[in-house]
């Protein structure tokens, strides 16, 4: 199975962000990304992991969770 790789500007297409932003991301650890020579590319299944792991549940989910007692 071969790995996938996106540069800074297909990352920012493929968030729907802003190339900055992904830069920012990337310099302040927040994803990982790998550079080869000059070029920063992100693996698909990190920036995938970065989603997951930053994903926000709706509230009546958290409510859920918490189970409040009368």
């Amino acid at each position: 199975m071969e790995t996938q790789f996106l540069d800074i500007t297909e990352t920012a297409k493929y968030l729907n962000c802003h190339k900055d932003t992904i830069r920012r991301m990337v310099n302040n650890r927040e994803i990982t990304a790998y550079r080869v020579k000059s070029k920063i590319l992100l693996r698909i299944s990190d920036i995938e992991q970065y989603l997951e792991s930053n994903k926000i549940t709706p509230f009546s989910e958290q409510i859920k969770k918490i189970n409040i007692k009368r």
